[in-house]
């Protein structure tokens, strides 16, 4: 029960960009989580500390976590578990410079999303880093794509996130093109 709301609890962290205190919890729990052997809330434990590390600008150690999180995902069949690791993946790549790697990340998050009950996290923040990889990647018409894409996706549903997402990456469009 306490590894189930420890992972719940994660998004109230994120939602208040307290990595560190993310980065605490799961470093006091992360042995007991995976002494449960429920592959899905060991993944999803090592998906949000990978995700954690990312933020952390801890990049080595964020894609391994990323990737062991994928691989139980891809091993047990666990859709929300690969979606996640994928998309916080794109967004590492991105940090550490690997735009294509990213591209790739996000490639994996679209295999899988239509397989997931609520897919909305994860096509917001996987398109996102699709916009900053390809504008990052010199590709502005991929960029500019997904920006209409979160703009229509902010119209549609209401969506601050993905309309301020769209122009931050326009600015960074502008900014590397000149």
């Amino acid at each position: 029960m306490l590894a189930l709301a420890l992972c719940d609890w994660m998004q109230i962290n994120y939602y208040r960009a307290d990595f560190v205190g993310m980065d605490a919890l799961l470093a006091r729990h992360i042995e007991s989580i995976e002494a449960l052997g429920d592959p899905r809330l060991r993944g999803m434990a090592l998906a949000w500390y990978g995700w954690v590390s990312t933020m952390r600008y801890d990049l080595v150690v964020a894609a391994w976590r990323l990737e062991m999180a994928r691989r139980l995902g891809e091993e047990y069949g666990l859709p929300e578990v690969i979606a996640h690791a994928e998309t916080w993946s794109v967004w590492m790549h991105v940090f550490a410079g690997r735009p294509r790697d990213a591209l790739r990340s996000a490639a994996a998050v679209e295999a899988v999303v239509s397989q997931l009950a609520d897919p909305r996290y994860v096509i917001l923040k996987s398109l996102a880093g699709v916009g900053y990889a390809s504008a990052y990647a010199g590709d502005f018409a991929a960029a500019l794509r997904a920006t209409d894409e979160l703009t229509k996706i902010g119209e549609q549903t209401g969506s601050r996130r993905a309309s301020s997402l769209a122009h931050a990456i326009r600015a960074v469009i502008a900014f590397i093109a000149g």
